[in-house]
């Protein structure tokens, strides 16, 4: 095993030096809504077990209102699968706290995060930012 830092944003989907990395991390309990730097170690076969959290930083962010509409829409973002739509455009990510039934449209009170910390420059692969659920302002179920 080799000893690597890695870095994990904040949001709903995992990366590794800014790439897509959705295999766990072996002995690591990963809370969506934080920037974490962890000391790994890396086997041949490219997993990773952790040594130490070196940091967790909550996101932190703005408050603004979201629309979550009750249906979802390919991600067309290079990899399979859909995605919630967010002010009317896919989003591929979670929105930390918040547990959406997919027959209704939403309205909500979110914080904004920025998805890396300052300083960084991302993957284009994950979302640039995350959101934090803080309050349901509307809930309107289909017909």
């Amino acid at each position: 095993m080799r000893p690597e830092r890695r870095l994990l944003p904040g949001g709903g989907r995992r990366a590794v030096r800014r790439a897509p990395y959705d295999d766990l991390i072996t002995s690591f309990e990963y809370e969506a809504g934080y920037h974490y730097v962890l000391d790994t170690n890396r086997y041949g076969d490219g997993r990773y077990v952790l040594s130490e959290v070196v940091s967790r930083t909550r996101a932190a962010g703005t408050e603004e209102e979201i629309t979550i509409d009750r249906h979802r829409v390919e991600c067309d973002d290079g990899y399979p699968g859909y995605c919630k739509v967010v002010n009317g455009a896919p989003y591929r990510s979670e929105i930390v706290g918040f547990h959406p039934r997919h027959e209704v449209d939403y309205r909500l009170r979110v914080e904004r995060f920025d998805m890396f910390p300052e300083g960084m420059t991302g993957s284009p692969d994950v979302p640039a930012h995350g959101y934090r659920w803080l309050e349901t302002i509307e809930a309107t179920p289909g017909s």
